[in-house]
């Protein structure tokens, strides 16, 4: 199963936008699956305040995960994550046409959220094969 299809999967059984996306995610964030569900709860909807779109959060979370800045006095490090979180939300938006919670709900109605959540989820997927 690929990963825009996990995400569904998480979305059907109930889970938020975020929590899907970053779930999905868990062979490249090796993450335990309650964690990454846990992490990522308060990020849905918009982080519950139509803002950007959640399943885009749990993306970038992904990313933060994967290509880490962690160390102290690390630029690159710090550049190279910020590159990386910019080019998801910036194709992200390419496929989307948007990326608040809010917008993207009004333009098109929550029952699209299935589709920007495979959406993100293969982005952020994408990203990481290519950067790695």
């Amino acid at each position: 199963m690929n990963t825009a299809d996990k995400a569904a999967r998480y979305h059907d059984k109930g889970y938020n936008c975020a929590q899907s996306v970053f779930a999905s995610l868990g062979e490249y964030t090796h993450m335990d699956e309650k964690q990454a569900l846990a992490v990522a709860t308060g990020f849905g909807g918009g982080l519950k305040s139509g803002e950007i779109c959640g399943a885009i959060s749990g993306a970038v979370m992904a990313l933060g995960v994967v290509f880490p800045h962690i160390k102290e006095n690390d630029p690159e490090g710090k550049e190279r994550t910020g590159e990386l979180a910019e080019r998801c939300v910036n194709e992200c938006r390419k496929r989307l046409g948007c990326v608040t919670c809010r917008e993207l709900i009004a333009r098109e109605g929550k029952e699209s959220c299935i589709r920007w959540i495979r959406e993100c989820a293969a982005v952020a997927e994408e990203i990481i094969k290519d950067n790695t």
